[in-house]
């Protein structure tokens, strides 16, 4: 793209960002302006996938903004409280290891929660499609591949990057404790 290209397109961007903030301060009622800011603001989270100030808004109580390109593909998460996603995490994994009646599976412990999250810090890819099964245990394999800015090159070359991950390793429950192992 030519260097006037980009710059009519980056004044573009500008330039409607400008609108925004035009519209939103030339309305003399104060509760107004603030109605309208909080539309400048939202609208500029969405655009350019990053807050001007905090992505949670006081008048919507968020915990989550979830910004995506419209194929899903482009993701940002911002979370208000990490607790709250450490057990959106951990109920997935329990849920998905719970299909056995015959089999409890105990809630798991902060320091597993933790490890987990941190883990997720790195590029964490928990393979739900193979859980293992036999009489004594149940696990899931994890992967850490770190982090891509284009889900389609992760996903198309999933495998690629399960065999060079940096940490591979496995989530079991035993008996009334979890265990996270490597190899």
């Amino acid at each position: 793209m030519s260097f006037w290209r980009r710059r009519s397109k980056i004044k573009k961007q500008v330039d409607g960002f400008v609108a925004f903030c035009t519209r939103a301060t030339v309305i003399k009622d104060h509760g107004a302006v603030r109605y309208n800011m909080d539309f400048v603001i939202k609208s500029y989270l969405s655009h350019f996938g990053k807050p001007l100030k905090s992505p949670f808004f006081d008048r919507i109580n968020n915990n989550f903004v979830y910004l995506a390109h419209d194929d899903g593909w482009f993701c940002k998460l911002y979370c208000r409280d990490m607790s709250v996603f450490k057990e959106i995490i951990v109920n997935k994994i329990i849920d998905s290891l719970s299909t056995n009646k015959r089999r409890k599976i105990y809630p798991m412990d902060e320091e597993t929660k933790n490890q987990l999250l941190e883990l997720t810090g790195k590029g964490l890819v928990i393979d739900f499609s193979k859980i293992f099964r036999d009489n004594r245990s149940i696990s899931l394999n994890f992967y850490v591949i770190g982090h891509f800015s284009d889900m389609d090159e992760m996903y198309n070359d999933l495998e690629r990057h399960k065999h060079r991950a940096s940490l591979k390793g496995y989530i079991e429950p035993s008996s009334k404790s979890w265990k996270i192992c490597t190899w």
